[in-house]
């Protein structure tokens, strides 16, 4: 994935076959600005040098639904990614808490992460500066998110 043009803007990965772990760094084009990669088979953490990554200034858009063996924490560098509006990852296996550095996210409008076993206080005191904003992280069954604001 490293040979991308430095001029891509939209990678749209959704609905494929794709199978292993998300490389941590050198994937992301320079200007990309949305990102899709639902609906395959990936495994793995989402690991914290992707949103440390200077290529992550202009991406307004990720998605990484339901690929189900997505598990693990959301890193706290996910709040570097400043210009991020959507951010999606509903259907996969993240535990623990949303991290308070979503609240550096000053440009987000919609956050997804329902049916995954996040659990904790959801951190609304860190989203309240976000004029308009809608959040799904309901559950459809008991063992999945469980939040207390």
């Amino acid at each position: 994935m490293t040979n991308f043009s430095n001029n891509l803007r939209y990678l749209y990965l959704d609905n494929n076959q794709f199978t292993g772990s998300i490389p941590g760094n050198g994937i992301i084009p320079p200007l990309l600005e949305r990102w899709d990669i639902s609906n395959n088979q990936l495994t793995g953490t989402l690991p914290s040098t992707l949103f440390s990554s200077s290529s992550f200034e202009n991406i307004k858009s990720i998605q990484f639904n339901s690929n189900l063996n997505l598990f693990g924490t959301l890193p706290t560098e996910i709040g570097l990614a400043t210009s991020l509006q959507l951010l999606e990852g509903d259907n996969n296996e993240f535990t623990g808490t949303i991290p308070s550095e979503i609240g550096q996210l000053k440009e987000l409008k919609m956050l997804k992460f329902d049916n995954n076993r996040l659990r904790g206080i959801f951190p609304n005191q860190y989203l309240c500066n976000i004029p308009f904003m809608m959040i799904d992280c309901e559950n459809e069954d008991e063992d999945d998110n469980s939040f207390k604001s």
